[in-house]
């Protein structure tokens, strides 16, 4: 009661209409909790307790907006026990009232699109909440306008049962003559929030936030001050939405104006959950983020024109050319689009925030920013999903098309709306938007365009040691005859070996020296399991192939050349590796022992012997490409590419072992399907990215290697260190940001579906665990000390001290 008296002293006599005290009729009533649930006290919880909670929730009836809107809402944990205590207050010493920590609470209306633009969001919350000017001067600083904000003021009634009832600080139904009494200035305009009438008759969200760290532990306190104690989280904060309209109380159906374009859960396939792995903690759902990040985020910007598409200063990246950068639709395509070439416009200033993390020109897209479908699809929960194909406008296409002044016609002709947008653009139409964009979509890009598919019947293993794989190739399903018809054909041959770690790992009978050129001069061979590719040159780098053949049953055989063995192509004795891709001017050398280079004259390494063990898994993988005879034209797209593999045993017998820890489909959550490199199936993929080592380098492209490294990126010790993360020569990986939880190893590590997907917390190596925890010290003192080798898992296994599932939490 006594704050709710001091509060009314402060208000000044311009706000005196748009906050209030308790007042307000109803909350809209709602099932009584359970009453044989336990009730957990939030107040009492340990910091350990905290952090272990997933909190759910539900909004109880409509809420009421008669004065202060007032809404009822129950919580629980992850067991469904009601939480009550989430009362917590904190006041800085320049707060006039007390806010609620761990709560927030959004209010906003849809105002419906006309003349073919898009409806938008717009929030009543724009006013500040008046504060004193220092914490020892006293004087009020007033209420004035502000970009979309939460409200966390008000009057928490918590009921004990796990039941709330808040009372927001800010009457709605008066903010908008409360902003049009605000003397503004410059870059501040009232006009840039919109406008903030209160209509019942629209649809309205209300979104209550429940999230944030313990009592004591960051910045909730009692004064606001930061505590020595880090701020220790819930497990997972909730976002409670509703979509109403006041005027019926009654929730917002199909029948109703809706915005809902996206899924929460579209997002989190890469981001694991937004809201930890994105800014703003504790805002899990999509439907929150527009409520803030809409058309009103341009209030109090000053706008930046760029100079031939180029803006040159960071000092404003919130407004440029007319284009609010933090409104959803823009903010989310620019990010996204990245360093893609759908960005025209470049230069340090392009990005948002006046942050070199927000630079758009320094994001990297996991996929074809194309695939609009990755994250726009229509579906009961997202009716509006189809929206990019159906409606387009000048605000969402424009956003990744930025090379386009609408209102100048540069690029496009000249629009002052959005009413003949479809006219041109819809499905059907002159200018297709979506056959545009997929007559841009490769093959590599896209598993749908990929006609072509093979399959590898069987291996065999002749007397002499010569090994050969029969397959057949469809193409539409039609079989394929001719060897004129697929190009490049190339074949890996792979044996599945266990460590002294006990872990599987392939090693290949293929192994060669693959040197690189880098700035014109040539690097020092790096030893790889090399696939044989098929082909008539004579060229030296295509020395190594084997004997290909259509047979009469309309299938192909395939004989390894085995270049590497004496002799040739006999399994039983590969003792060597041979040099490709030597560089220009070099001389090719295809036996063992030293190789002349006319650059650095490195050393060159002869490989080991390759032990064929006949009672082991084999593995034979082949790519190739469909090639187009006259008068069949190849796409612009490029030829679709083919993957097989097949697993066998020599000496006969089923295959029982194999290493089976991630599929593609785990990878397509963010790639999509795409072939990444020659191969676009991680059965391929391993073939050549195997352990293999350079004797001399010690360099290997093994995938758990390489994979680990280039999704931690930024984030590894040794480049936060200020070192490098280079692939190949010239695929620098250091400023690589993985989208989602790096620590959650089962964003890519599925254990259903995959036979050995659980090893990277049943049996972790240090060849592993190494990748990712990389710095000088770690790998020195810990992970390559020798009476740790091969022992991770007595520490690290299941159920173990430091248990890899319980660390990686």
């Amino acid at each position: 009661m006594q704050i709710r008296f001091l509060k009314s002293l402060l208000v000044m006599a311009a706000a005196a209409s748009l906050f209030s005290g308790c007042s307000g009729s109803g909350g809209g009533g709602g099932t009584p909790s359970n009453p044989t649930a336990t009730v957990v006290d939030a107040s009492t919880l340990t910091t350990t307790e905290w952090a272990g909670l997933s909190l759910q929730g539900e909004i109880i009836g409509t809420p009421t907006i008669n004065s202060p809107p007032v809404v009822k809402f129950r919580i629980t944990d992850a067991n469904g026990n009601p939480l009550k205590g989430l009362g917590f207050t904190s006041q800085s010493a320049t707060a006039t009232v007390p806010s609620y920590p761990n709560l927030a609470f959004y209010l906003s209306k849809l105002v419906p699109g006309t003349n073919g633009s898009p409806s938008k969001w717009v929030s009543y919350l724009v006013t500040t909440v008046p504060t004193y000017k220092s914490a020892t001067d006293k004087t009020i600083v007033p209420v004035t306008a502000t970009r979309p904000t939460s409200d966390a003021q008000g009057t928490l009634l918590d009921n004990g049962d796990g039941t709330y009832q808040y009372t927001f600080y800010r009457d709605i139904t008066k903010v908008k003559d409360v902003v049009a009494g605000l003397t503004l200035t410059a870059p501040n305009s009232a006009a840039d929030l919109g406008d903030l009438t209160y209509n019942p008759n629209l649809t309205h969200r209300l979104v209550i936030q429940v999230y944030g760290a313990a009592r004591g532990t960051g910045r909730n306190t009692a004064d606001g001050s930061t505590s020595p104690t880090a701020a220790v989280n819930v497990a997972k904060a909730v976002n409670l939405v509703y979509d109403f309209i006041p005027a019926t109380g009654k929730a917002v159906t199909n029948a109703n104006t809706q915005r809902d374009i996206t899924l929460t859960a579209k997002c989190n396939e890469c981001h694991d959950q937004i809201g930890t792995t994105t800014p703003h903690g504790g805002r899990i759902d999509t439907r929150t983020c527009v409520l803030c990040h809409n058309d009103q985020r341009k209030f109090g910007r000053t706008n930046v024109a760029s100079v031939n598409g180029v803006f040159a200063t960071a000092a404003n990246g919130y407004l440029l050319d007319g284009e609010t950068q933090g409104d959803f639709p823009v903010f989310i395509h620019k990010i996204h689009a990245g360093n893609s070439k759908a960005l025209t416009k470049s230069g340090v200033g392009y990005n948002y925030a006046d942050s070199a993390e927000f630079q758009y020109r320094l994001k990297k897209y996991p996929q074809t920013v194309l695939n609009c479908t990755k994250c726009h699809e229509n579906s009961a929960a997202a009716p509006q999903g189809d929206n990019w194909k159906t409606a387009p406008s000048r605000l969402a296409c424009g956003s990744c098309h930025d090379g386009i002044n609408f209102a100048t016609g540069v690029g496009h002709i000249a629009q002052s709306s959005d009413a003949n947008c479809k006219t041109c653009h819809d499905p059907g139409t002159a200018i297709d938007h979506v056959a545009a964009h997929k007559a841009k979509v490769t093959s590599n890009q896209d598993a749908t365009l990929r006609t072509m598919s093979a399959q590898i019947l069987g291996v065999t293993v002749a007397a002499d040691g010569k090994v050969t794989a029969n397959f057949r190739v469809t193409d539409n399903g039609v079989a394929v005859t001719s060897l004129t018809k697929f190009t490049r054909p190339t074949f890996i041959l792979d044996k599945l070996v266990k460590g002294t770690d006990g872990t599987l790992r392939w090693v290949g009978y293929t192994n060669q020296y693959n040197t690189k050129l880098y700035n014109g001069s040539a690097i020092a061979p790096v030893l790889q399991t090399k696939g044989e590719s098929y082909s008539t040159s004579v060229t030296p780098n295509d020395r190594n192939y084997g004997t290909l053949v259509a047979n009469t049953d309309g299938t192909f055989s395939y004989t390894f050349k085995l270049n590497g063995a004496e002799p040739e192509g006999d399994i039983r004795n590969v003792n060597h590796a041979h040099n490709v891709g030597t560089p220009a001017g070099s001389i090719y050398n295809s036996n063992t022992g030293n190789a002349e280079w006319l650059f650095a004259n490195p050393l060159y390494y002869p490989a080991g012997k390759i032990t064929y063990e006949p009672t082991k898994t084999h593995r034979v993988a082949m790519t190739f490409s469909k090639a187009y005879v006259a008068p069949e034209t190849a796409p612009a797209t490029g030829a679709p590419g083919v993957n097989a593999w097949y697993d066998f045993v020599p000496a006969g017998g089923a295959v029982t072992e194999t290493r089976d820890i991630v599929k593609m489909n785990d990878c397509a959550k963010c790639h999509a399907n795409q072939k990444l490199h020659a191969a676009f199936d991680i059965q391929v993929c391993v073939t050549c990215h195997d352990p293999s080592k350079d004797p001399g380098t010690g360099e290997s492209v093994a995938l758990e290697y390489m994979i680990h490294k280039l999704h931690m990126g930024k984030n590894l010790p040794s480049v936060l260190a200020g070192g490098k993360y280079v692939v190949n020569v010239n695929h620098d990986y250091s400023t690589a940001a993985f989208p989602g939880i790096i620590k959650n190893c089962q964003s890519c590590h599925v254990e259903t579906g995959n036979a050995n997907g659980a090893n990277w917390r049943t049996n972790p190596t240090a060849s592993a665990c190494g990748t990712c925890h990389d710095s000088t010290n770690t790998l020195a003192g810990h992970i390559n000390v020798a009476q740790f080798a091969n022992n991770c898992a007595s520490c690290h296994g299941s159920g173990a001290a430091k248990d890899t599932r319980v660390v990686h939490q």
